[in-house]
């Protein structure tokens, strides 16, 4: 199909051209001077028809670079306090508290003194005690409160024997250092049991104690108080 075309609407269209680019000049000026968040360039298309464009201005996108850089500056240097992390929307705030899941957690200092045993059905009685007997330890104030589980190690000495299933010298010799070391002991070091269990005569296999090992599921925290109320003031104590 051959082109049509014609002088006028050749002309028609460099003055639609030039009408383009000079409000696009003066637009890129207003984005660098102007306050406001946006700035509409109003354009006419290859038919003549007007379309608005909306751009964000150069002090809008600066504000939304320092908002994000502050955000991660927050983040580098949290502290136990948490962070407080603004959203794009004004006046609004969220808080993050995080949590190094690589640190270990404190360890327990001290356990009371077993006085009491439970006494449990055992399904499973092949070759085991049945009842089962176990025990309660109170942890309250010894963990930390994002501690979810609880490992424990139940160490099960074996003493050396004759033949006649009696100890040994060297076997009542550990059995009497056990009983004055950790008999009753509330604040035994894990370190220095491990370290008398291999350098104690009188154990059998003292490098390669047997124990039970479990690990227990802790209770979340409990909700004390239930009902209405009403927030007077909100301070935030850093």
């Amino acid at each position: 199909m051959p082109i049509q075309s014609s002088f006028p609407k050749v002309a028609d269209q460099v003055i639609t051209y030039n009408k383009n680019i000079v409000d696009i000049l003066s637009k890129i000026n207003t984005l660098t001077t102007t306050t406001d968040s946006t700035v509409n360039i109003q354009i006419f298309d290859e038919n003549g028809v007007l379309r608005n464009f909306s751009l964000p201005s150069f002090t809008s996108l600066k504000s939304e670079i320092d908002r994000l850089n502050n955000n991660i500056n927050s983040l580098y240097s949290i502290d136990a306090d948490g962070a407080l992390i603004q959203t794009s929307s004004q006046n609004k705030f969220k808080k993050i508290i995080t949590v190094d899941l690589n640190r270990e957690p404190v360890a327990v200092s001290s356990l009371g003194s077993v006085s009491n045993f439970k006494s449990n059905v055992n399904w499973f009685f092949d070759s085991l005690l049945d009842p089962l007997l176990s025990v309660e330890l109170d942890l309250s104030g010894k963990i930390e409160d994002n501690v979810r589980k609880c490992q424990s190690r139940r160490y099960i000495v074996n003493f050396a024997k004759d033949v006649d299933g009696n100890l040994t010298n060297l076997g009542q010799s550990a059995l009497n250092s056990y009983n004055s070391l950790f008999r009753g002991n509330a604040n035994i070091v894990f370190n220095e049991f491990e370290t008398w269990h291999k350098t104690t005569p009188g154990l059998v296999d003292p490098n390669n104690p047997r124990y039970d090992e479990q690990i227990f599921d802790l209770e979340p925290n409990s909700l004390l108080y239930d009902g209405e109320f009403s927030v007077l003031r909100i301070q935030e104590d850093r």
